[in-house]
Protein backbone atom coordinates (compact mmCIF):
# COMPACT_ATOMS: atom_id res chain seq x y z
CA UNK A 1 0.00 0.00 0.00
CA UNK A 2 1.57 3.26 -1.16
CA UNK A 3 1.04 6.69 0.33
CA UNK A 4 0.87 10.07 -1.37
CA UNK A 5 0.58 12.58 1.42
CA UNK A 6 1.00 16.35 1.20
CA UNK A 7 4.43 17.44 2.37
CA UNK A 8 3.22 20.88 3.47
CA UNK A 9 0.20 21.26 5.74
CA UNK A 10 -1.58 24.42 6.81
CA UNK A 11 -4.45 25.49 9.01
CA UNK A 12 -5.75 29.07 9.08
CA UNK A 13 -7.45 30.33 12.24
CA UNK A 14 -9.71 33.32 11.59
CA UNK A 15 -10.28 36.13 14.12
CA UNK A 16 -12.56 39.14 14.31
CA UNK A 17 -9.68 41.26 15.62
CA UNK A 18 -6.58 42.47 13.81
CA UNK A 19 -4.33 42.63 16.88
CA UNK A 20 -1.95 39.69 17.14
CA UNK A 21 -2.37 36.87 19.61
CA UNK A 22 0.53 36.22 22.01
CA UNK A 23 2.92 34.23 19.82
CA UNK A 24 5.54 34.10 22.58
CA UNK A 25 3.02 32.29 24.79
CA UNK A 26 2.15 29.92 21.95
CA UNK A 27 5.80 29.12 21.26
CA UNK A 28 6.53 28.55 24.96
CA UNK A 29 3.52 26.28 25.41
CA UNK A 30 4.52 24.24 22.35
CA UNK A 31 8.12 23.84 23.56
CA UNK A 32 6.96 22.73 27.00
CA UNK A 33 4.45 20.23 25.65
CA UNK A 34 6.84 18.67 23.15
CA UNK A 35 9.66 18.40 25.67
CA UNK A 36 7.53 16.93 28.46
CA UNK A 37 5.19 14.65 26.52
CA UNK A 38 7.27 13.54 23.55
CA UNK A 39 10.86 14.37 24.45
CA UNK A 40 11.23 16.16 21.11
CA UNK A 41 13.45 19.22 20.77
CA UNK A 42 13.02 22.16 18.42
CA UNK A 43 15.44 24.92 17.53
CA UNK A 44 14.30 28.49 16.87
CA UNK A 45 15.30 29.33 13.31
CA UNK A 46 13.84 32.83 13.39
CA UNK A 47 11.30 34.79 15.42
CA UNK A 48 10.36 38.42 15.94
CA UNK A 49 8.32 37.93 19.11
CA UNK A 50 5.12 39.32 17.62
CA UNK A 51 4.30 38.40 14.00
CA UNK A 52 5.99 35.03 13.38
CA UNK A 53 8.29 32.25 14.53
CA UNK A 54 9.97 29.40 12.68
CA UNK A 55 11.09 26.17 14.38
CA UNK A 56 12.92 23.08 13.17
CA UNK A 57 13.37 19.73 14.88
CA UNK A 58 10.89 17.29 16.34
CA UNK A 59 10.85 13.58 15.76
CA UNK A 60 13.86 12.55 13.65
CA UNK A 61 14.71 16.29 13.43
CA UNK A 62 12.81 16.70 10.17
CA UNK A 63 9.80 18.91 10.99
CA UNK A 64 9.69 22.58 10.06
CA UNK A 65 7.08 24.78 11.75
CA UNK A 66 6.24 28.31 10.62
CA UNK A 67 3.56 30.25 12.50
CA UNK A 68 2.58 33.68 11.22
CA UNK A 69 0.08 36.30 12.33
CA UNK A 70 -1.56 38.23 9.44
CA UNK A 71 -3.18 41.47 10.60
CA UNK A 72 -5.56 41.84 7.66
CA UNK A 73 -8.31 39.79 6.03
CA UNK A 74 -7.34 37.28 3.40
CA UNK A 75 -9.09 37.13 0.03
CA UNK A 76 -12.52 35.54 0.12
CA UNK A 77 -11.64 33.66 -3.07
CA UNK A 78 -9.38 31.43 -0.96
CA UNK A 79 -12.53 29.92 0.57
CA UNK A 80 -14.75 29.58 -2.50
CA UNK A 81 -14.27 25.85 -2.99
CA UNK A 82 -14.65 25.13 0.72
CA UNK A 83 -17.87 27.16 0.90
CA UNK A 84 -19.38 25.03 -1.90
CA UNK A 85 -18.94 21.85 0.18
CA UNK A 86 -22.18 20.31 1.49
CA UNK A 87 -20.28 18.97 4.49
CA UNK A 88 -18.86 22.39 5.36
CA UNK A 89 -22.27 23.99 4.94
CA UNK A 90 -23.68 21.55 7.48
CA UNK A 91 -20.83 21.82 10.01
CA UNK A 92 -20.38 25.59 9.76
CA UNK A 93 -23.57 27.07 8.25
CA UNK A 94 -22.46 30.61 9.10
CA UNK A 95 -18.98 30.17 7.59
CA UNK A 96 -19.52 32.73 4.82
CA UNK A 97 -20.50 35.42 7.33
CA UNK A 98 -17.55 34.57 9.58
CA UNK A 99 -15.16 34.78 6.65
CA UNK A 100 -16.56 38.15 5.56
CA UNK A 101 -16.11 39.70 9.00
CA UNK A 102 -12.68 38.32 9.94
CA UNK A 103 -9.96 40.95 10.40
CA UNK A 104 -6.90 38.83 11.05
CA UNK A 105 -5.73 35.23 10.85
CA UNK A 106 -3.11 32.92 12.27
CA UNK A 107 -1.38 30.67 9.74
CA UNK A 108 0.16 27.46 11.08
CA UNK A 109 2.38 25.75 8.52
CA UNK A 110 4.13 22.41 9.00
CA UNK A 111 6.25 20.63 6.41
CA UNK A 112 8.86 17.90 6.17
CA UNK A 113 12.50 18.90 5.85
CA UNK A 114 14.31 22.18 6.01
CA UNK A 115 12.85 23.37 2.69
CA UNK A 116 9.21 23.09 1.59
CA UNK A 117 8.95 20.94 -1.52
CA UNK A 118 7.21 23.22 -3.97
CA UNK A 119 5.95 21.97 -7.32
CA UNK A 120 9.13 23.21 -8.99
CA UNK A 121 11.37 21.43 -6.48
CA UNK A 122 9.37 18.21 -6.81
CA UNK A 123 9.64 18.34 -10.60
CA UNK A 124 13.40 18.90 -10.40
CA UNK A 125 13.86 16.00 -7.98
CA UNK A 126 11.72 13.74 -10.14
CA UNK A 127 14.00 14.42 -13.11
CA UNK A 128 16.95 12.99 -11.18
CA UNK A 129 14.96 10.08 -9.81
CA UNK A 130 14.45 11.38 -6.27
CA UNK A 131 10.98 10.90 -4.79
CA UNK A 132 9.14 13.29 -2.51
CA UNK A 133 10.35 13.20 1.09
CA UNK A 134 8.24 12.63 4.17
CA UNK A 135 5.83 10.20 2.51
CA UNK A 136 5.63 7.48 5.14
CA UNK A 137 2.40 7.27 7.13
CA UNK A 138 4.13 7.96 10.50
CA UNK A 139 5.80 11.05 9.03
CA UNK A 140 2.50 12.34 7.68
CA UNK A 141 0.68 11.73 10.94
CA UNK A 142 3.45 13.48 12.84
CA UNK A 143 2.95 16.59 10.72
CA UNK A 144 -0.78 16.38 11.38
CA UNK A 145 -0.17 15.99 15.11
CA UNK A 146 2.13 19.02 15.30
CA UNK A 147 -0.25 21.20 13.30
CA UNK A 148 -3.24 20.13 15.39
CA UNK A 149 -1.38 20.68 18.66
CA UNK A 150 -0.40 24.22 17.71
CA UNK A 151 -3.96 24.97 16.56
CA UNK A 152 -5.40 23.69 19.84
CA UNK A 153 -2.91 25.74 21.86
CA UNK A 154 -3.64 28.87 19.84
CA UNK A 155 -7.35 28.31 20.42
CA UNK A 156 -6.74 28.20 24.17
CA UNK A 157 -4.92 31.53 24.01
CA UNK A 158 -7.64 33.17 21.93
CA UNK A 159 -10.60 31.38 20.43
CA UNK A 160 -10.95 31.90 16.65
CA UNK A 161 -14.31 32.17 14.93
CA UNK A 162 -13.49 29.64 12.20
CA UNK A 163 -10.66 27.40 10.99
CA UNK A 164 -9.73 26.36 7.46
CA UNK A 165 -7.78 23.09 7.14
CA UNK A 166 -6.35 23.65 3.70
CA UNK A 167 -4.98 20.13 3.12
CA UNK A 168 -8.58 18.85 2.98
CA UNK A 169 -10.46 22.14 2.41
CA UNK A 170 -12.52 21.63 5.57
CA UNK A 171 -14.08 24.54 7.48
CA UNK A 172 -14.58 23.92 11.20
CA UNK A 173 -15.71 25.72 14.33
CA UNK A 174 -13.30 26.10 17.30
CA UNK A 175 -14.87 23.16 19.15
CA UNK A 176 -13.53 20.77 16.51
CA UNK A 177 -9.94 21.89 17.16
CA UNK A 178 -9.74 21.19 20.88
CA UNK A 179 -9.78 17.41 20.55
CA UNK A 180 -7.90 17.16 17.27
CA UNK A 181 -5.91 14.01 16.52
CA UNK A 182 -3.92 12.74 13.56
CA UNK A 183 -6.27 9.86 12.71
CA UNK A 184 -8.70 9.71 9.78
CA UNK A 185 -11.51 12.03 10.94
CA UNK A 186 -13.67 14.79 9.45
CA UNK A 187 -10.82 17.32 9.57
CA UNK A 188 -8.38 15.01 7.76
CA UNK A 189 -10.79 13.14 5.44
CA UNK A 190 -13.36 15.43 3.83
CA UNK A 191 -16.64 13.64 2.93
CA UNK A 192 -18.15 14.95 -0.30
CA UNK A 193 -21.64 13.59 -1.06
CA UNK A 194 -22.99 13.59 -4.58
CA UNK A 195 -26.34 12.73 -6.17
CA UNK A 196 -26.88 9.95 -8.64
CA UNK A 197 -27.57 11.22 -12.18
CA UNK A 198 -31.26 11.71 -12.79
CA UNK A 199 -32.21 11.94 -9.12
CA UNK A 200 -33.31 14.87 -6.97
CA UNK A 201 -32.32 15.80 -3.44
CA UNK A 202 -35.77 14.82 -2.18
CA UNK A 203 -35.25 11.23 -3.29
CA UNK A 204 -32.37 10.83 -0.83
CA UNK A 205 -30.21 8.87 -3.29
CA UNK A 206 -26.64 9.94 -2.63
CA UNK A 207 -23.13 8.66 -3.03
CA UNK A 208 -19.90 9.79 -1.44
CA UNK A 209 -16.30 10.43 -2.36
CA UNK A 210 -13.58 11.33 0.12
CA UNK A 211 -10.80 13.89 -0.10
CA UNK A 212 -7.92 13.07 2.23
CA UNK A 213 -8.07 9.27 2.48
CA UNK A 214 -5.31 8.87 -0.10
CA UNK A 215 -2.80 10.38 2.31
CA UNK A 216 -3.52 7.47 4.68
CA UNK A 217 -4.11 4.49 2.37
CA UNK A 218 -2.93 5.58 -1.08
CA UNK A 219 -6.40 6.06 -2.61
CA UNK A 220 -9.58 7.98 -2.02
CA UNK A 221 -12.85 6.14 -1.36
CA UNK A 222 -15.88 6.35 -3.62
CA UNK A 223 -19.24 4.92 -2.48
CA UNK A 224 -22.00 4.16 -4.98
CA UNK A 225 -25.23 6.16 -4.61
CA UNK A 226 -27.99 4.39 -2.67
CA UNK A 227 -30.71 5.28 -0.17
CA UNK A 228 -28.26 4.69 2.71
CA UNK A 229 -27.63 8.08 4.43
CA UNK A 230 -24.28 9.45 3.31
CA UNK A 231 -23.28 10.35 6.88
CA UNK A 232 -23.50 6.68 7.85
CA UNK A 233 -21.68 5.68 4.68
CA UNK A 234 -18.87 8.04 5.67
CA UNK A 235 -18.52 6.37 9.07
CA UNK A 236 -18.17 3.01 7.34
CA UNK A 237 -15.55 4.46 4.97
CA UNK A 238 -13.53 5.48 8.04
CA UNK A 239 -13.76 1.86 9.25
CA UNK A 240 -12.34 0.71 5.91
CA UNK A 241 -9.44 3.16 6.31
CA UNK A 242 -8.81 2.11 9.92
CA UNK A 243 -8.52 -1.57 8.97
CA UNK A 244 -5.98 -0.70 6.27
CA UNK A 245 -3.96 1.48 8.66
CA UNK A 246 -3.80 -1.03 11.51
CA UNK A 247 -0.34 -2.30 12.46
CA UNK A 248 -1.23 -5.67 10.98
CA UNK A 249 -3.86 -4.23 8.71
CA UNK A 250 -4.81 -4.80 5.10
CA UNK A 251 -6.94 -3.40 2.33
CA UNK A 252 -10.03 -5.57 1.84
CA UNK A 253 -9.30 -7.59 -1.34
CA UNK A 254 -10.99 -6.73 -4.62
CA UNK A 255 -14.43 -8.30 -4.85
CA UNK A 256 -14.63 -9.27 -1.17
CA UNK A 257 -17.11 -7.74 1.26
CA UNK A 258 -16.89 -6.23 4.74
CA UNK A 259 -19.37 -5.33 7.43
CA UNK A 260 -19.90 -5.18 11.17
CA UNK A 261 -20.05 -8.05 13.64
CA UNK A 262 -23.79 -7.62 14.15
CA UNK A 263 -24.34 -7.88 10.37
CA UNK A 264 -26.12 -4.55 10.23
CA UNK A 265 -24.32 -3.35 7.10
CA UNK A 266 -22.26 -4.81 4.27
CA UNK A 267 -20.22 -3.44 1.34
CA UNK A 268 -18.45 -5.06 -1.59
CA UNK A 269 -15.01 -3.60 -2.29
CA UNK A 270 -13.83 -2.78 -5.81
CA UNK A 271 -10.25 -1.81 -6.56
CA UNK A 272 -11.17 -0.33 -9.94
CA UNK A 273 -13.19 2.86 -9.71
CA UNK A 274 -13.62 6.29 -11.24
CA UNK A 275 -10.79 8.51 -9.99
CA UNK A 276 -11.29 11.74 -8.09
CA UNK A 277 -10.34 14.80 -10.09
CA UNK A 278 -8.54 17.45 -8.05
CA UNK A 279 -7.08 20.41 -9.89
CA UNK A 280 -6.63 18.37 -13.05
CA UNK A 281 -4.95 15.51 -11.17
CA UNK A 282 -6.60 12.09 -11.16
CA UNK A 283 -6.48 10.48 -7.72
CA UNK A 284 -7.20 6.72 -7.78
CA UNK A 285 -10.10 5.44 -5.68
CA UNK A 286 -11.36 2.31 -4.01
CA UNK A 287 -15.09 1.86 -4.51
CA UNK A 288 -17.50 0.58 -1.88
CA UNK A 289 -20.73 -0.94 -3.20
CA UNK A 290 -23.45 -0.90 -0.51
CA UNK A 291 -25.08 -4.31 -0.20
CA UNK A 292 -26.98 -4.10 3.08
CA UNK A 293 -28.01 -1.55 5.67
CA UNK A 294 -30.65 -2.86 8.03
CA UNK A 295 -31.23 0.46 9.80
CA UNK A 296 -31.99 2.18 6.49
CA UNK A 297 -34.03 -0.77 5.25
CA UNK A 298 -31.70 -1.22 2.27
CA UNK A 299 -30.70 -4.52 0.65
CA UNK A 300 -29.06 -4.78 -2.75
CA UNK A 301 -29.99 -7.60 -5.16
CA UNK A 302 -26.31 -8.57 -5.01
CA UNK A 303 -26.38 -9.21 -1.28
CA UNK A 304 -25.88 -12.86 -0.29
CA UNK A 305 -27.71 -13.69 2.96
CA UNK A 306 -26.01 -15.56 5.78
CA UNK A 307 -28.25 -18.61 5.34
CA UNK A 308 -25.38 -20.95 4.51
CA UNK A 309 -22.04 -20.26 6.25
CA UNK A 310 -19.20 -22.42 4.99
CA UNK A 311 -17.16 -24.25 7.62
CA UNK A 312 -13.69 -23.23 6.48
CA UNK A 313 -12.04 -26.01 8.45
CA UNK A 314 -14.33 -28.70 7.01
CA UNK A 315 -16.24 -27.29 4.01
CA UNK A 316 -19.65 -28.85 3.50
CA UNK A 317 -19.79 -30.58 0.06
CA UNK A 318 -23.33 -29.33 -0.49
CA UNK A 319 -22.16 -25.71 0.04
CA UNK A 320 -18.78 -25.77 -1.72
CA UNK A 321 -18.92 -27.61 -5.01
CA UNK A 322 -15.15 -27.80 -5.46
CA UNK A 323 -13.08 -30.95 -5.40
CA UNK A 324 -9.47 -32.08 -5.30
CA UNK A 325 -6.79 -29.49 -5.86
CA UNK A 326 -9.28 -26.67 -6.45
CA UNK A 327 -10.86 -27.29 -3.05
CA UNK A 328 -7.50 -27.51 -1.28
CA UNK A 329 -6.36 -24.21 -2.83
CA UNK A 330 -9.63 -22.51 -1.93
CA UNK A 331 -9.50 -23.70 1.68
CA UNK A 332 -5.85 -22.66 2.01
CA UNK A 333 -6.73 -19.20 0.69
CA UNK A 334 -9.68 -18.87 3.09
CA UNK A 335 -7.58 -19.91 6.09
CA UNK A 336 -4.81 -17.46 5.19
CA UNK A 337 -7.36 -14.68 4.84
CA UNK A 338 -8.95 -15.59 8.16
CA UNK A 339 -5.56 -15.35 9.89
CA UNK A 340 -5.00 -11.95 8.28
CA UNK A 341 -8.36 -10.71 9.58
CA UNK A 342 -7.83 -12.11 13.06
CA UNK A 343 -4.50 -10.29 13.43
CA UNK A 344 -6.44 -7.01 13.63
CA UNK A 345 -9.26 -8.43 15.74
CA UNK A 346 -11.67 -8.96 12.86
CA UNK A 347 -13.55 -12.03 11.69
CA UNK A 348 -13.79 -13.67 8.27
CA UNK A 349 -16.40 -16.00 6.83
CA UNK A 350 -17.47 -17.50 3.52
CA UNK A 351 -21.13 -17.59 2.52
CA UNK A 352 -22.80 -19.85 -0.05
CA UNK A 353 -25.52 -18.42 -2.25
CA UNK A 354 -28.89 -20.17 -2.45
CA UNK A 355 -30.38 -19.95 -5.93
CA UNK A 356 -34.14 -19.39 -6.49
CA UNK A 357 -36.03 -22.57 -5.79
CA UNK A 358 -33.88 -23.51 -2.81
CA UNK A 359 -30.96 -25.09 -4.67
CA UNK A 360 -27.35 -24.09 -4.27
CA UNK A 361 -25.60 -22.35 -7.10
CA UNK A 362 -23.19 -24.38 -9.19
CA UNK A 363 -19.70 -23.26 -9.97
CA UNK A 364 -19.46 -21.68 -13.40
CA UNK A 365 -16.57 -22.15 -15.79
CA UNK A 366 -13.72 -19.79 -15.01
CA UNK A 367 -14.73 -19.18 -11.40
CA UNK A 368 -11.36 -20.42 -10.20
CA UNK A 369 -10.32 -22.03 -6.97
CA UNK A 370 -11.47 -19.12 -4.85
CA UNK A 371 -15.10 -19.74 -5.73
CA UNK A 372 -17.49 -17.91 -8.02
CA UNK A 373 -20.74 -16.01 -7.95
CA UNK A 374 -22.21 -18.52 -5.52
CA UNK A 375 -19.70 -17.67 -2.79
CA UNK A 376 -19.22 -14.45 -0.86
CA UNK A 377 -16.26 -13.72 1.41
CA UNK A 378 -16.95 -11.19 4.13
CA UNK A 379 -14.73 -9.48 6.69
CA UNK A 380 -16.61 -8.73 9.91
CA UNK A 381 -15.27 -5.95 12.11
CA UNK A 382 -15.39 -6.58 15.85
CA UNK A 383 -15.85 -3.77 18.32
CA UNK A 384 -12.79 -2.94 20.39
CA UNK A 385 -14.08 -2.84 23.96
CA UNK A 386 -11.03 -0.86 25.07
CA UNK A 387 -11.64 2.01 22.70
Amino acid sequence: MTHSSPNALQVALLYDRADAIDLNALQAAFFKSESNASGYRYNVVEADGRAYFRLFGGRDSDVMVFVEWVDRPTARANFNTALDSVFNQMCAPDAAALIDRHRGLLLINVHHGAMPQTGEIQAMLAQVGVGQAGQSLPQYQERLRVMGLLAAMATEIRKPTLSHWTHTDVLARPEAIQHYDASPNPLNVHPMPFRSPGTTQDQGIAGLVTFGAAAFIGREIRVRPTAVPWGEVYEHALVFIAVAMHENGYVIPDGDTFGDESHGYSYRVHHTAEPLLNGGTKIPCYELEPLLNRQAGFQSPGYIPRDRIVDIDAPQPEYVQLKGRALREAVADWKATRRMAERVGNGFEVKARVEPGGTFGKRQNGDGAKGGSWLAKIFNGRRNENS
